[in-house]
């Protein structure tokens, strides 16, 4: 589920449909149907502009939420699209996914193999950078709240920090050595916050939530926290709570201490 700028809220289901609901209503305002089943949902802040990826190849759509206009439909990722991430202003899309297909013994992705990074024109659909990746993809990526860079959580473990224009690395940062998962930027930009991938493997094994300066890389603390791994984060719009999701429990955290204020 996401919220719009203007509190109506997103809700996507396993058929590949998304539908607008006007929330103090309760009502649905209308529906965006995908080609397929989806993976990966993202929402512009400004809440004009939706943007749906799946697997096999399948292209990644993108909607005006206003009118629900189709806008352009462009190349995905030959596997899977494993993240989105639109510009604070909505002009601009970044994908994240595999483009080799590998699958272990259960049957699911492999954390080897290559993939991309691509920048989109999200009103035209122009494909302006496209990073390749050679043995790793990229599981998440998020723009910092200014728009002037994104971050990408790759599957060898290392955060990589572009320019969004230009698609420039300009800052790397290594990180514990486990596939990373959830990204997030405070909302002044000098702070990001990420945490361990699922595990592929079974087991329980704890993962870990990290904060780091983004201007120098270096990590400011990090507290071990959900079994089993993190399926989210979020800042509070003040900067100074950090929300976690995972074995069913949401922990709450003070961005200054790392302190845990409170399960739910």
């Amino acid at each position: 589920i996401m919220f719009t700028s203007d509190d109506r809220a997103v809700v996507w289901d396993d058929a590949g449909t998304l539908h607008l609901y006007d929330r103090e209503a309760l009502r649905e305002v209308r529906e965006f149907k995908a080609s397929a089943p989806l993976t990966y949902v993202a929402l512009s802040a400004n809440g004009r502009i939706l943007a749906a990826g799946g697997r096999g190849g399948l292209p990644i759509a993108l909607w005006d939420v206003d009118t629900g206009r189709l806008l352009s439909q462009v190349e995905g990722h030959r596997t899977v699209t494993a993240s989105l991430a639109l510009s604070p202003d909505g002009q601009l899309l970044v994908s994240s996914g595999k483009d080799s297909p590998e699958l272990n013994r259960f049957g699911r992705l492999t954390q080897d193999g290559e993939g991309s990074i691509r920048v989109w024109d999200a009103t035209t659909g122009i494909d302006r950078r496209r990073i390749k990746l050679e043995k790793t993809w990229a599981d998440e990526v998020a723009f910092t709240p200014d728009g002037r860079m994104f971050a990408a959580g790759l599957t060898d473990g290392t955060i990589r920090l572009c320019e969004s224009v230009s698609g420039a690395e300009s800052r790397r940062i290594e990180t514990s050595g486990r596939p990373l998962g959830c990204l997030a930027f405070a909302s002044d930009g000098k702070t990001l916050a990420w945490a361990e991938a699922m595990f592929p493997e079974p087991g329980i094994q704890m993962s870990s939530i990290h904060l780091a300066d983004v201007a120098s890389g270096r990590e400011l603390w990090r507290r071990e926290t959900h079994a089993g791994g993190t399926y989210s984060l979020a800042f509070s719009p003040d900067g100074e709570n950090l929300a976690s999701s995972g074995e069913n429990v949401i922990r709450v955290r003070e961005v200054s201490t790392g302190k845990e204020t409170r399960p739910a």
